[in-house]
């Protein structure tokens, strides 16, 4: 039941209509009886900045971002976590006293997927797409060992800034 101690928990993005994290994030938290709810917003971009401050004024928990805005909410955020700072993009924001604290999950969650892969040898990799979620996944290909790691994305120059990006993180000839 939602009272006035129901805490908040969003996903900002544009689109988000077709999203099912409401309906997941929802279920989990019945299942763990945390007093809170998941909502999804479309935010235009020019709003961006006002959403999260309207966020943070509301004590929200947190919130996931997604298309198209991991980029510009890391440059939004007041305190930025080292994997979020190395790649330039954050997907999840936690409200705490009165700050914006940027994180990236997507390093994690494929850093456990390729666990479960359990390759006996880290072989090359083919990743495609060099936006939010593909800078997360780049980077945990590298700290998982893959070489090389092949780059592919609609628009050849966003891959390029992914290997520049992540270059110092790599060992050489290891972003293609």
């Amino acid at each position: 039941m939602t009272t006035a101690h129901t805490r908040l928990i969003c996903l900002l993005g544009n689109p988000v209509s077709h999203s099912l994290s409401p309906a997941m994030q929802n279920a989990a938290l019945r299942k763990l009886g945390f007093d809170a709810a998941y909502l999804a917003f479309p935010v235009e971009r020019e709003d961006l900045p006002r959403a999260l401050e309207g966020l943070k004024a509301m004590k929200a928990l947190g919130a996931n971002v997604t298309i198209p805005f991991k980029e510009e909410v890391f440059r939004l955020v007041d305190e930025i976590d080292p994997d979020a700072e190395v790649l330039g993009a954050v997907n999840t924001v936690i409200f705490r006293n009165g700050r914006t604290l940027g994180f990236n999950t997507d390093i994690h969650g494929t850093a456990k997927a390729l666990e479960a892969l359990a390759p006996d040898e880290r072989n090359a990799a083919l990743l495609l797409g060099a936006g939010g979620a593909g800078r997360g996944a780049a980077l945990a290909l590298i700290r998982a060992g893959f070489s090389p790691i092949y780059l592919a994305n609609r628009h050849p120059e966003r891959a390029e800034k992914l290997a520049l990006d992540l270059g110092s993180q790599a060992e050489s000839g290891q972003l293609r």
